[in-house]
């Protein structure tokens, strides 16, 4: 048992290391999670006309308000600088990103 001390030692430190690393990823996670739900509820508060959803389909007369879609763009805008500074988890600015300019059309389409 004495000479697996060190090994033993170091395979903790590895361990909480490895811990604080799925912590730290998990955090992110969560954090890009809330906005993309966020983001979600501005746009379905933001609906105008009939049911938005039908049986699975958007309904033909449903639409999202410019402004709605204006919240929603700014809303991934300015959590697409946020995530950008995340460590492990970088892709999901470019997602935002990305989801931003999709509101911005919206935007344009709804006017």
């Amino acid at each position: 048992m004495r000479g697996y001390e060190r090994d033993i030692e170091e395979v903790d430190a590895q361990r909480a290391e490895e811990a604080a690393v799925f912590e730290s990823k998990l955090v992110e996670h969560e954090e890009a999670t809330a906005v993309i739900a966020e983001a979600r509820r501005i746009f379905a508060d933001n609906i105008e006309g009939g049911s938005f959803l039908q049986y699975g389909k958007i309904s033909k007369d449903a639409k999202i308000s410019a402004s709605g879609a204006a919240l929603v763009q700014k809303h991934f805008q300015t959590h697409a600088k946020r995530v950008s500074k995340f460590v492990h988890r970088k892709a999901y600015a470019k997602l935002f990103k990305v989801l931003a300019t999709i509101a911005s059309k919206a935007s344009q389409l709804a006017d």
